[in-house]
């Protein structure tokens, strides 16, 4: 069996002022970093074969606060990444729904990528292209992911056969954790969902 945990990164400066990251390279703030710790010390003293976290530098602060703890070392991909929201990424959920309002609608209810954005797809075709090779390469391992809110929930639906749509309604605190399990024979079930350590 192979069992994978997923981690969100901890709170950012953008997160606690609702701001869209996307691929903007925010760093965790000080709750950020107490939620990296706590993420840390849920998951010391279990055992995986490879951690992996997004490139952007919110993921890694938080994948090397856990890699201290499961003495795993951080293997960094940028299919990781959080969905890409093109123009708005920076700015406010309040300007965004000022200055874009119809484009804004169409995101909120059907998922439309954002001005120059990213399409949801396209995030659940790179995550799940990494998930399908590491399903390959370890079959009965347990894997380690660290990554974003969106790339996470995208990852779920490819391992799940969820669509998009519903996927978008799961709510992934952060620092959160995620998990999943894979059998031969029954395929990827979810055991656990947006648990955010004590």
């Amino acid at each position: 069996m192979t069992r994978l945990v997923l981690a969100r990164h901890g709170q950012t400066s953008y997160n606690a002022e609702r701001r869209f990251q996307g691929w903007r390279d925010i760093p965790l703030d000080d709750i950020g970093r107490v939620q990296a710790q706590a993420l840390a010390q849920a998951l010391r003293g279990r055992s995986f074969a490879r951690l992996l976290a997004s490139d952007l530098v919110r993921a890694r602060e938080t994948a090397e606060a856990i890699s201290q703890a499961v003495n795993v070392p951080v293997e960094v991909d940028r299919r990781l990444r959080e969905c890409g929201f093109g123009e708005w990424q920076g700015l406010a959920l309040a300007e965004v729904r000022e200055r874009w309002p119809e484009e804004y609608r169409e995101w909120v209810e059907k998922g439309t990528p954002a001005p120059g954005g990213e399409s949801y797809q396209e995030v659940r075709t790179r995550v799940g292209g990494l998930i399908d090779e590491l399903l390959s390469a370890h079959p009965s391992s347990d894997l380690l992911i660290v990554s974003h809110s969106g790339a996470i929930k995208m990852l779920i639906g490819h391992c799940l056969g969820i669509g998009i749509a519903a996927c978008r309604r799961f709510r992934l605190a952060e620092g959160s954790l995620c998990e999943l399990d894979h059998s031969p024979t029954g395929g990827w079930r979810l055991s656990t969902l947006n648990r955010v350590p004590d």
